[in-house]
């Protein structure tokens, strides 16, 4: 009898709301197609326009918690049994053949250029569920196959941290988890374990807390959902940074705060209190969607020069991991997957180690080299 009344009640509220926003289609149509906005602002420039959506959203979803139902959106999007948003994995291992022999391609590259390659294993927030979102795993590739697998981080911080490494509402890592990551690959690299301890310390750093809805959860309601907390950790110590961004024109030195976070003002106290939790911070990190970019750190002329194969999931790790190497190279494949480019990137430098780490279904699809 409850489940009747759901559905009743859910039918007079979809079509409430299909009425009210046919009412409003044609004035907010022409009021988007007339802004000049960021595409990247889309979906919060929908959500200004049809402000009627969100009371169909909350209505929808706390109905179907109510005839316990946790998919969401477009049945991509679940709600686990810890209260955290996922997303169910698309790919399947056959899918994954490209990506395989795109690896094992630039692995016999390298092996001739003395360069060591590693694969990142990241980790995965469901524990071994069937909708693993995780692309790559033991399950989901043939790691095999593969030369010099790291864990990143280790079993042990995993087990221990776990819920510090995900966010709830995005399937990103947090910026704990991110940093971790690049702890974990700063120890492969040729850097002073003094260094590593200094600049991976959080005493050494300021922690700005900002209020966080990822991707995940924008499908949820607004009345049972509960923000994450995006923490960025400015650094006390004094930073010389140099990042050049070729498909930009941009060579730009400064500090940490003013070269690898981007379009924020952390000194703006008031700025930051009216912030809002659907602004997506992660890409106020690295340079999204540009397929290479490099960091140069000019207070580790020592360092190690690395290469990074990743998708957006280490944009805030990278940034860290940048405080104690001397030069970082990024490749993201999404935006340029021709394999001369690769290519031409390892020919041009002298990399002391190449990584590569993602998380999404298209970048474990590409065929890179």
């Amino acid at each position: 009898m409850r489940k009747f009344f759901v559905y009743l009640f859910v039918s007079f509220l979809v079509i409430t709301c299909l009425c009210l926003s046919i009412s409003l289609y044609k004035k907010n149509v022409i009021r988007i197609t007339k802004t000049n906005f960021d595409t990247k602002q889309l979906e919060q420039n929908i959500k200004d326009n049809f402000p009627y959506l969100s009371i169909f959203k909350n209505a929808k979803n706390i109905s179907l918690h109510l005839i316990d139902k946790n998919i969401y959106g477009n049945n991509e999007f679940f709600l686990d049994s810890e209260g955290n948003y996922r997303i169910i994995a698309k790919n399947k291992k056959e899918d994954l053949q490209k990506f395989i022999s795109s690896f094992n391609n630039l692995s016999s590259y390298l092996e001739t250029r003395k360069i060591p390659l590693y694969f990142v294993e990241l980790p995965d927030a469901q524990g071994g569920k069937e909708y693993l979102f995780r692309i790559v795993g033991n399950k989901k590739i043939e790691l095999t196959k593969f030369t010099n697998v790291i864990n990143a981080p280790s079993h042990e911080w995993q087990s221990e941290h776990k819920n510090k490494f995900f966010f709830r509402t995005d399937f990103h890592f947090s910026t704990e988890g991110e940093i971790e990551i690049a702890k974990s690959i700063s120890e492969i690299l040729p850097i002073p374990k003094k260094s590593i301890d200094y600049y991976f310390s959080p005493e050494n750093y300021r922690k700005v807390k900002l209020p966080f809805i990822g991707n995940t959860a924008r499908v949820a309601d607004s009345i049972l959902l509960k923000a994450d907390d995006f923490n960025i950790y400015v650094p006390l110590f004094k930073t010389d940074i140099t990042e050049i961004v070729p498909s930009l024109g941009i060579k730009h030195r400064g500090s940490f705060e003013t070269t690898l976070i981007h379009d924020l003002n952390l000194a703006d106290k008031n700025s930051l209190k009216k912030a809002s939790p659907y602004h997506y911070w992660v890409t106020n990190f690295g340079r999204y969607p540009q397929p290479t970019y490099e960091i140069i750190n000019h207070n580790q002329p020592k360092g190690p020069s690395v290469l990074i194969i990743c998708d957006s999931i280490f944009m805030r790790g990278l940034s860290y991991l940048a405080l104690v190497t001397h030069n970082i190279f990024v490749y993201d494949p999404r935006f340029n997957s021709d394999s001369k480019t690769l290519k031409t990137i390892i020919d041009d430098h002298k990399f002391d180690a190449i990584f590569v780490l993602g998380y999404s279904d298209h970048f474990y699809n590409l065929d890179f080299f």
